[in-house]
């Protein structure tokens, strides 16, 4: 994808500003509306900015930065549900993953070439953290990530501020399209206000 160069370079930003820590952002998990039905989801921004990975982002992804390698160099890794396949018990069964209920979503490979990260089965992700030290790792987009004192947050939310090139040409397309859409009402106004 397009933004993935650019997301690159927000995610080197990051893990220069907090070298020696494990940083944790989670797109957050999907909201119900109604019994089993989920609102429109959206992921957190933080990891949608870090990852490049917008609308279609799978809830309760993580993103997992780790700045404590020598001379600034950082591991990144992406972690997400694949879909329950047709050739799983969970394809029919289950309702929050299965490809029957949710439709067939990229595979880690697809998403890897789309965004140029490493990617991860979900499922391996809980072991990983649990092997963590506490004291290495900062957390952002979770519900403990509220008592953040590291500046974390603060950070990845001030370096969303600060436009690069490609967020840039992605609001000019916007507007272009805004302006577009004004100047269509505009030419169909006489039409609509005529009286017959």
């Amino acid at each position: 994808a397009a933004v993935a160069r650019y997301a690159a370079q927000r995610r080197a930003a990051v893990a220069a500003q907090f070298a020696g820590k494990v940083l944790v952002f989670e797109a957050g998990a999907a909201k119900t509306r109604s019994n089993d039905t989920d609102y429109m989801y959206s992921a957190h921004s933080a990891f949608s900015h870090l990852t490049g990975w917008g609308s279609a982002a799978v809830a309760d992804s993580v993103l997992v930065i780790d700045a404590r390698g020598a001379a600034g160099s950082i591991e990144t890794t992406l972690y997400f549900r694949e879909t329950a396949g047709r050739d799983s018990d969970e394809f029919f069964a289950n309702p929050a993953i299965g490809e029957f209920w949710v439709g067939a979503r990229p595979s880690l490979a697809q998403v890897a070439s789309l965004l140029g990260l490493e990617t991860k089965s979900l499922k391996t992700w809980p072991a990983l953290r649990k092997a963590l030290p506490d004291s290495d790792v900062l957390t952002v987009g979770s519900a403990d990530s509220s008592k953040d004192d590291s500046g974390l947050a603060e950070f990845v939310s001030e370096l969303r501020f600060v436009k690069d090139e490609f967020e840039i040409a992605e609001m000019r397309k916007a507007v272009a399209a805004s302006v577009s859409g004004f100047e269509a009402v505009v030419r169909s106004l006489s039409r609509a206000t005529e009286v017959e």
